[in-house]
Parts: structure tokens; C-alpha cells; sequence
């Protein structure tokens, strides 16, 4: 989830040229790290209410729920566990993680209160578990083995004897990091592949289908909506790009942004896409309000000014006519806070035709999971 820094003056000719379109785009940028906070992350947003994890003095993180201000937050952490970490929303669940005692991580389900929490660790096999995303009652993530310490990529449905183990035969790795409530998505490190491929499965290992471009060093699915998978897909000597599929391989689309030199799909509801994009070093949060790379909006510009130019954005939401998205931006000293950006749907055939600014992402296949590791320790 973490991004970049972006030049300004890239921007003046696009701003300038578009400026009566972009005008009706108004956002408003929300704080949501408390008072006090070692740090913050906004990872997920369903209707008015937002998702996260916030670190308290220990650096230990705090699986937290915000309706849109940084207080009043409700801290989802069992009263027994060491800490807790939230990754997804879906209605009136959330999904993440727990930390009991030093070392066991334990993939967590929630229905919005500390005392709702559910286990769903498997029952026998594996160390650790980690709930990344859900849709519905059907939740996705990963497990590490325990004989191999391979992470396997897993789906749940609301409880640990539900688990179901997606790694693909003679993977060495894999993680299912999304569900639109039927298939999961994620990577797979695969026989004769790149690094990682981008794949989806339909509830079992067998199912997996490689969405992997031809030649692609590097690709995963982070985001799926019904019909959709989001994320990013590199190539040999070149920076991410943000990649759209809709079910196979060569149904492919490239979003990145004109003139930017990285960029990723963080989340999406099916219409619109958020992530990052990069200039210079580092990813800036961005939303693209279609599949056109010229519908990037960047988000970073509605931070305070003196902010750092290090932010990514993690999930949007539609209600009515109210645009929300969640992520991260950084201050110009301390770890990285959670935001909100609150904008307004734009009516049919107003887009602009040039999307406001872009960003760099570093090792953007990293990002993610660094930022929830800020608070988490070792297992991502």
C-alpha cells in the first residue's frame, strides 16, 4: 500500500487545460488517526464506516472500525489477544487477524465488536493464518504450513473447519488476497512462471486459473468485484503497472496512468479502482473513476501540503452519490496515518479528459503487505 513522491509541475498543463472539467471534482480529505496513535492504517470501507489497524504506544496494532472521524474508533481486539490487525469489510463483518501471545497469528473474523470475534485458524497443519479480504460469508487469505513454511493460499467460510487449502500443486508459494463471494484471487509462485503469477480459483486448489500475461515477471490480483480482478503486472526491467482482467489472461487492460512510471490496483467496487500511482520515487493515492488510465484522479493533492508525497489508496465505496476511499498518507515527520477521501459520483459523461496526477510505486508487489506489517511483526 505504500507509494511515492509526485511532481507538481507535471501537473500544471494537464490541471490547466481540464480545469473547468475537474472542477466538479471535490474532495475532501478526513483524518482517522487518532490522538496518541503510534500509527495508522485505513484499509477498508463499507457504507459510512471505515476499516483499519491503529497502533497504540507498544507499536502493537489495534483491528479498528472509524464512522468517518478519527474518534470515536471501536477497537475490535479480544480482550486476550496481544493485538489485532483489519483488513476487509463486507455489511456487518470485517476480517483480519489476531496476535496471541508472541508468536501465533490467527486469521480473525468479526461482526463489529471485540466479543464477536471468531477463530478461523485451521484446525491442524499450520502455524499461522491471516483473513485478507471477504465478500458475503466467504472470507480469503493464507495459511503457512507448518512441515514446508510455505504460505497456502486459503478460503474460509465463517469458520476454521471450513478452511479450504488453494495452494496449486508444485507451487511454492501462494496467497489469495480477495473474493467477490464465488471465486478468491491472488498469486501463485508456479512452475516454469515469474516470480508470481496472478491467478483466481473457484473454491479449491484444482480450479486455479493463471491470469498471468505471456512473459510477465511479476503479476497478483489484490481486488475482485463480480466479473473483475484488479492489480498490477511487471514485466522484465520495468516498473508495475496497474492491470485489470476480467477472468483470463487475455483479457488484460493496463490502467496506468499517462506519463507516470509505476502503478497498482488496490482495491476496486466494480466501476471504480483505487491504488497508487508514481512520478519520481514514491506512490501517490489515486482513484481512476472508469477503465480509461486518463480517469486518475490524484488523491494525494487533497492531503495537507505539507505532507509527505507517500500515500496509497486501499478501498473505494459508493452510496448514493457519495464517493468514499481509504488509505494511508504520511506527515512530514512519523509513521503513516489513516485517511478518508470523501468526493461526489460525477454524472454520466462529465470525466475528465485528463485524470489529475500520478504516482511511483518501489516494489509495489510489497507495498501492502509492509504497510499492515508496520504493526504486525513477522508474518505477512
Amino acid at each position: 500500500m505504500q507509494t511515492t513522491h509526485f511532481r507538481r509541475l507535471v501537473l500544471c498543463l494537464p490541471l490547466a487545460a481540464a480545469a473547468p472539467a475537474l472542477a466538479q471534482y471535490q474532495w475532501t480529505a478526513v483524518p482517522l488517526h487518532p490522538e496518541g496513535a503510534s500509527g495508522s492504517s485505513a484499509n477498508a470501507a463499507w457504507g459510512d464506516r471505515q476499516g483499519g489497524t491503529i497502533g497504540d504506544s507498544f507499536n502493537l496494532g489495534h483491528a479498528a472500525i472509524w464512522q468517518g472521524a478519527a474518534e470515536p474508533w471501536i477497537d475490535l481486539t479480544p480482550a486476550w489477544a496481544r493485538a489485532s490487525f483489519l483488513n476487509g469489510m463486507h455489511g456487518d463483518t470485517q476480517a483480519g487477524q489476531i496476535l496471541i501471545g508472541s508468536h501465533a497469528f490467527h486469521a480473525a473474523l468479526w461482526s463489529g465488536s471485540a466479543e464477536s470475534f471468531v477463530d478461523l485458524h485451521p484446525l491442524d497443519g499450520y502455524r499461522d493464518s491471516d483473513a485478507r479480504a471477504l465478500y458475503g460469508d466467504m472470507q480469503a487469505g493464507f495459511a503457512i504450513h507448518t512441515q514446508t513454511g510455505a504460505r497456502h493460499a486459503a478460503v474460509w467460510n465463517g469458520t476454521a473447519e471450513s478452511f479450504v487449502d488453494l495452494h496449486p500443486a508444485n507451487s511454492s508459494q501462494s496467497r489469495a488476497l480477495a473474493t467477490d463471494g464465488v471465486m478468491q484471487g491472488g498469486w501463485a509462485s508456479l512452475p516454469g512462471g515469474g516470480d508470481s503469477e496472478a491467478v483466481i480459483w473457484s473454491g479449491t486448489a484444482e480450479s486455479v486459473v493463471n491470469l498471468a500475461p505471456q512473459n510477465a515477471q511479476e503479476s497478483r490480483v489484490n481486488a475482485m468485484a463480480v466479473g473483475i480482478q484488479a492489480g498490477s503486472v511487471r514485466f522484465p526491467g520495468e516498473n508495475p503497472r496497474a492491470s485489470l482482467w476480467r477472468g483470463e489472461a487475455d483479457s488484460v487492460q493496463y490502467l496506468q496512468p499517462p506519463n507516470s512510471l509505476a502503478s497498482e490496483l488496490l482495491g476496486t467496487n466494480g466501476e471504480m479502482y483505487v491504488g497508487a500511482a508514481t512520478f519520481e520515487v514514491f506512490g501517490e493515492a489515486g482513484i481512476w473513476l472508469s477503465d480509461d488510465p486518463k480517469s486518475f484522479i490524484n488523491l494525494q493533492d487533497h492531503l495537507p501540503p505539507d505532507y509527505r508525497r507517500i500515500s496509497h489508496a486501499t478501498d473505494v465505496f459508493v452510496a448514493d452519490t457519495t464517493i468514499y476511499v481509504t488509505g494511508v498518507g504520511t506527515p512530514p515527520i512519523g509513521p503513516a496515518e489513516a485517511w478518508l477521501w470523501v468526493g461526489a459520483v460525477p454524472s454520466p459523461g462529465t470525466l475528465p479528459a485528463v485524470g489529475g496526477s500520478l504516482l511511483l510505486l518501489s516494489k509495489s508487489r510489497q507495498r501492502l503487505d509492509k504497510v499492515n506489517a508496520t504493526y504486525r511483526g513477522a508474518v505477512v
